[in-house]
């Protein structure tokens, strides 16, 4: 029962956290900054009964800290983050403006000394008291912001329960593969389950990143896939050269597990401010250029009626262009070859590929 009781005042913690918005964290700030120079002077002081020495420096000093530390906070925007994906930019963002309202505040506290004129061997606040201040704060105020993020991790951890994922292997531990990782966590409706990283720099191998481990080379993939029960695989090599998503792919398929990548450099930026999204892997992922697409129609009205030679007739690209070039109508086709055999074939497929005709077409072997 009490266990319980403690999981349900969890609960409504996460969801209090979870429910801040920009304006509640500005009040929490202003309560932290009245409190961190008292706590960074009882830091300072070796003995507690000194404070009553700097009683009313720590008033001031309090005063302009919290003054300037707000004032630089909603100067430089940090109460318009959203703080549910928090991340390394925020937090550099919490120091710098951290950093920016320390020196404001030790510009402050000199020229306030100055025109007080006090005894400058008794100071009204000690001189370290800026630096201290600073460092409570930025640990406090990211406390507080990243509590948000970590507890809406957690939320997305106690979801995965309620999804049926597939284990997947990333090929490719790079910022491709980083942000697909994200996108699977974020993202549970998507079903998949991101269990280990697969990359070819020696230098990655047995690291974790964001808690996944790089568990080898592409060479180990079907090693991997068995060991870790994998049943699908995403390759996020978005500029690796053809031959090596190919030589991937045949490995997956042979083993029979389906296949899926990141669309290529140019795609992503043709889709503008979309989020990539995983799709089978294309023939232009395997030779790496966009596929030429040819006019049919212009080709058509040149060769219709018209006495068309081709040769190397009877291999494999010349019989395809005598289907193609039959169903433009030519007047005559002349096919030329090595071999009588082959050539005859490719007569044979234009007379099986033919749906329509307006005069009957000669094809001369």
């Amino acid at each position: 029962m009490r266990l319980k009781k403690l999981s349900l005042e969890r609960v409504t913690i996460d969801k209090k956290l979870l429910n801040l918005n920009n304006r509640h964290f500005f009040i929490l700030d202003g309560l932290v900054f009245c409190l961190t120079p008292v706590l960074a002077m009882l830091l300072r002081l070796d003995y507690l009964s000194v404070i009553q020495d700097y009683y009313k420096g720590l008033f001031i000093a309090t005063i302009i800290f919290s003054i300037v530390k707000l004032f630089t906070f909603v100067i430089g925007g940090f109460y318009k983050r959203y703080w549910k994906y928090a991340s390394i930019d925020e937090l550099i963002e919490i120091a710098a403006l951290t950093t920016t309202a320390v020196v404001i505040e030790i510009v402050l506290l000199s020229i306030l000394q100055y025109v007080i004129g006090t005894d400058t061997e008794h100071y009204l606040v000690p001189r370290s008291l800026p630096l201290l201040d600073g460092i409570l704060s930025f640990i406090l105020i990211g406390g507080v912001r990243f509590s948000v993020r970590a507890t809406e991790r957690k939320k997305s951890a106690a979801a995965k329960n309620f999804y049926k994922r597939d284990r997947v292997l990333i090929v490719g531990a790079g910022d491709a593969g980083v942000s697909i990782l994200q996108e699977m966590r974020r993202n549970l409706k998507l079903g998949l389950n991101p269990v280990a990283f697969v990359d070819d720099d020696p230098q990655k191998l047995g690291l974790n990143i964001q808690g996944l481990p790089v568990v080898g080379n592409r060479y180990r993939i079907p090693e991997i896939i068995s060991a870790h029960n994998i049943r699908q695989v995403v390759i996020a090599m978005p500029t690796t050269a053809g031959k090596t998503i190919r030589e991937i792919v045949d490995v997956c398929q042979a083993i029979g597990v389906p296949v899926n990548t990141l669309p290529s450099a140019n795609e992503i930026l043709d889709q503008g401010n979309r989020i990539p999204t995983l799709r089978e892997v294309k023939i232009e992922d395997l030779l790496r250029r966009e596929q030429i697409q040819t006019d049919a129609q212009g080709v058509a009205q040149l060769l219709t009626g018209k006495v068309v030679l081709i040769t190397g007739a009877g291999g494999s690209i010349g019989s395809e262009l005598c289907r193609q070039i039959f169903r433009c109508r030519p007047a005559k086709m002349i096919l030329l070859g090595h071999g009588e055999n082959s050539v005859l074939t490719s007569k044979r497929n234009c007379n099986r590929y033919c749906i329509f005709s307006s005069r009957k077409t000669q094809i001369d072997s």
